[in-house]
């Protein structure tokens, strides 16, 4: 089992970017970014962890929102501007 700050103090930016979106990946900075964030939060128990994870996610714009790709043609496209122009 790894416990968490010694993942981080240990671990390599090679290794970190395994585990990181391709975006942030090429971030000059992310490195000691992640250090700084770790260390403001590692005193936090379990249980606070999860409540300010769960804060976080709440405070953003898209939580529960289910996006659905959908694919229009261009007749029903129209007969739906049309409607929603007549309300």
């Amino acid at each position: 089992m790894i416990v968490l700050h010694e993942f981080f103090y240990f671990c390599p930016l090679s290794r970190l970017k395994d585990f990181l979106p391709k975006e942030y990946v090429k971030a000059k900075s992310i490195e000691k970014k992640i250090f700084i964030e770790h260390k403001q939060l590692y005193s936090l128990s379990e249980v606070e962890a999860k409540v300010r994870y769960t804060q976080l996610a709440r405070s953003l714009k898209t939580y529960g929102i289910t996006f659905f790709l959908v694919k229009v043609n261009h007749t029903s496209l129209s007969s739906m501007l049309q409607l929603i122009n007549k309300l």
